[in-house]
């Protein structure tokens, strides 16, 4: 078996990101019979106290290291992790680290640091890893490429992001590192680079903008931040924004507003001219639903505080106006934009567009699934709603024997998104939540019980033969503990499951094949101006480049080189992994009022016209054609 680092380093695909199929969880041996949580979420959200019995092995291995006990002491220190499962490095770390600080005389500095690079290298034990590269906190060694590269790379799996990032502050080039890290990450690990991450240039204010806050955790804990780091509001009333800017804006502000994990507005201090700037830049952003959800949100704000009282009559002359009924109502055939649209719709108690939302769902059910919980809201509407998503929803499919299995499919969510809607109408759909019931995957299941449960409590405790029948089927085989307690419930059975043994859970995976990069960059650098006239989007680029970029431009944009690409006004900035885990380069592409191509530039060391040229102009293509032509 791999120690974790290599099995980490293995799993690094040509784009410079893990490769899906990574999970680290199968080095948390004793924790397979747990549920799933976001790799760094524990040492990020929950407090660890001091462990005098770790602390204490810890002195007493520390006093007897030596070259010769190196092996033994990484060995020692994975068997006791593996013995005991719920040790947690993190709250014993600072109280050992300072104790190695105060007894530095008395051990020799070169072998804790050989310890903290054995420890993170070699090591099969999550928190053995996490001590190992605490221990080089204690060290400067800027000269040591190898480790940093090292550090980069353990940092792309978050479950280590948290302690890597402390480590580069030790680095003269920390930030940079940091940038790169940002863009590779989506969740708690993001979090954790981008609150570190220093504004130190244009480039890297751009991207906060744009794309720092979004992440696959919450978006709030980023939004205060970011905010402060770039000054929001400086940026929004500088200049028009351009459609990425704008959309990472609206993330940004939108977040701001969601203050159930983290602070946000109330916290921010220049939420007054925030609002100001939203508000006067109605005649540019009328034509976008998100402007709107801005303004149903910041409503919901003032009205909350209640010091805003101009505010308020400012966003009620908007959202109340027939300019934004009008515009509403062609949102309304663009089911893209109905999933913030609909949000919109139901905080306008002045308007009801029920009729209009309903003959786009029942034109399209699987499009504007989102919309049903406002239909549901008029009964005569109710049964309509239902014979409609019967009508493009095979349910057969959902059926099966219960699995301990999550599955993530658009399928299994849809389902679950139309049980959720029908807990508040006894009996309305029961074919739907009887599919619910019978599903193999797990999710389907647990929203079906929940909504039985309303059903129950809703009907005084009637419920419908089918529904007894099928629960009372599904307790003798179902797998999961706390869904057999909850159907014993809603039965009425008492059952003794306390020495149940619940089988582990599994989760669906997408695989993603790797695939090697031997390419090699050429040693120039430069900017290079065009003497011929080449259209962005509709001329033929490839001229420009030698045959032999082109292949690798194609390969490097086809494997997902290009990490991300800003639009101001007449350049493009993007973002491209190099052919190293620490190389990237950026790649500016200049242009006229016409979409001609002035100049391409990348900061790699080609002097010629390259390969990451190349592949970005084949993403703009992609992203930017033809609606923002």
């Amino acid at each position: 078996m791999k120690s974790i680092f290599q099995y980490i380093e293995s799993k690094i695909m040509q784009n410079g990101m893990l490769d899906p199929t990574f999970d680290i969880g199968k080095y948390k041996k004793n924790q397979a019979d747990k549920p799933k949580v976001a790799d760094g979420m524990i040492d990020f959200i929950i407090y660890s106290e001091l462990d005098v019995e770790l602390l204490k092995f810890l002195k007493m291995i520390t006093k007897s290291l030596t070259d010769d006990t190196m092996y033994l002491t990484a060995k020692l220190l994975d068997d006791y992790f593996m013995k005991h499962a719920e040790c947690r490095v993190l709250g014993t770390m600072d109280v050992y680290l300072q104790w190695v600080r105060e007894n530095k005389n008395s051990f020799q500095a070169e072998l804790i640091y050989k310890l903290g690079c054995s420890l993170m290298l070699t090591a099969y034990e999550i928190e053995t890893v996490k001590l190992g590269v605490s221990l080089l906190t204690l060290f400067d060694y800027n000269e040591d490429e190898k480790i940093i590269e090292a550090l980069e790379k353990l940092s792309l799996c978050e479950e280590f992001t948290m302690f890597t990032n402390i480590v580069f502050y030790n680095v003269k080039n920390g930030n940079d590192i940091r940038f790169r890290l940002a863009k590779k990450l989506k969740g708690f690990g993001k979090i954790v680079i981008v609150k570190s991450l220093q504004v130190e240039n244009k480039i890297i204010e751009e991207w906060l903008l744009c794309y720092g806050c979004k992440n696959e955790i919450d978006n709030s804990y980023l939004a205060l931040p970011i905010a402060e780091k770039i000054d929001l509001t400086r940026l929004a009333s500088e200049k028009n924004l351009t459609n990425d800017e704008w959309i990472g804006f609206y993330e940004i502000v939108s977040a701001l507003f969601d203050e159930e994990s983290m602070q946000g507005i109330s916290a921010y201090n220049n939420k007054n001219q925030l609002f100001a700037i939203i508000l006067l830049k109605y005649s540019i952003w009328k034509i976008d639903i998100k402007y709107y959800d801005l303004l149903i949100k910041m409503r919901e704000y003032c009205l909350k505080d209640g010091k805003y009282e101009a505010t308020l009559k400012k966003i009620n002359e908007i959202v109340e106006s027939e300019a934004t009924s009008d515009f509403l109502k062609l949102i309304i055939q663009k089911p893209k934009e109905m999933e913030i649209g609909i949000f919109v719709i139901k905080e306008l108690n002045n308007m009801d567009f029920r009729l209009e939302v309903y003959k786009a769902y029942h034109e399209n059910p699987k499009e504007y699934l989102n919309c049903v919980s406002y239909l549901l809201e008029a009964k005569k509407l109710r049964e309509k709603v239902v014979k409609d998503w019967l009508k493009v929803f095979d349910l057969s499919v959902y059926v099966g024997e219960p699995q301990p299995i999550i599955q993530t499919t658009k399928e299994i969510f849809d389902l679950v998104l139309m049980i959720q809607n029908l807990e508040d109408y006894p009996n309305l759909g029961t074919e739907i939540v009887l599919a619910g019931l019978s599903s193999t995957t797990m999710y389907p299941r647990n929203a079906a019980i929940h909504t039985i449960e309303k059903w129950k409590i809703a009907k005084k405790n009637e419920l419908s033969k089918e529904i007894m029948i099928a629960l009372k089927e599904l307790r003798k085989k179902e797998v999961i503990k706390s869904y057999k307690e909850q159907i014993n419930k809603i039965l009425g059975i008492k059952e003794d499951l306390s020495n149940y043994i619940e089988p582990a859970i599994r989760f669906n995976e997408d695989i993603a094949e790797e695939e090697d990069d031997d390419d090699q960059d050429y040693n120039y650098e430069n900017e290079i101006y065009l003497d011929e006239e080449v259209n962005l989007f509709d001329g033929d680029i490839s001229p420009l480049f030698r045959d032999v970029i082109v292949i690798r431009g194609e390969n490097y944009y086809e494997n997902g080189m290009v990490r991300q690409c800003i639009k101001q006004n007449k350049k493009y900035i993007a973002f491209v992994q190099g052919s190293q885990i620490m190389d990237e380069y950026n790649v500016i592409i200049k242009v006229d009022n016409d979409n001609n191509i002035v100049s391409l530039s990348c900061t790699c060391p080609c002097t010629e016209n390259c390969k990451h040229e190349y592949a970005v102009l084949l993403y703009i293509r992609e992203k930017y054609w033809p609606d923002d032509t």
